[in-house]
């Protein structure tokens, strides 16, 4: 919350900007965070993508991310500037240099009705079980 009160006079408390969900952060290794709105604004930015799905599971060596695209228009070429795209994200770099990362992108064509979404958007974690 910011301490300000709101220009309009409102006696409600205002919210700062968020950034990310708490629980929406994928950790990919030690140094290695992706978040969804890091895809949305790479994914997003290729032409044909309406909407998709991110999977990461970091039980596995290398970790796996898998996405699901949804596209309108040629899902192959659309699922081939998707991965171009991925790959050059800034938080993948380095997993990518130390081939400690696997890319699976998959596209399917839109049939002209979209799903309805379960909830937030957010990346799906594979994780191994922590003991209590």
């Amino acid at each position: 919350f910011l301490p300000e009160p709101c220009s309009c006079g409102s006696r409600l408390r205002r919210l700062d900007y968020i950034r990310r969900r708490v629980a929406g952060p994928a950790q990919l290794d030690a140094n290695c965070v992706l978040t969804m709105e890091e895809l949305d604004e790479w994914l997003f930015a290729v032409p044909g993508v309406i909407d998709f799905s991110a999977t990461v599971d970091s039980r596995s060596k290398p970790v796996q991310l898998s996405i699901q695209l949804l596209t309108i228009g040629e899902a192959a070429a659309v699922r081939r500037q998707a991965r171009q795209r991925v790959e050059l994200l800034p938080a993948l770099h380095d997993l990518q240099v130390k081939k400690d990362l696997t890319l699976a992108i998959q596209a399917g064509v839109c049939d002209g009705s979209l799903p309805s979404p379960a909830g937030k958007r957010k990346i799906n974690k594979m994780e191994e079980r922590r003991e209590k």
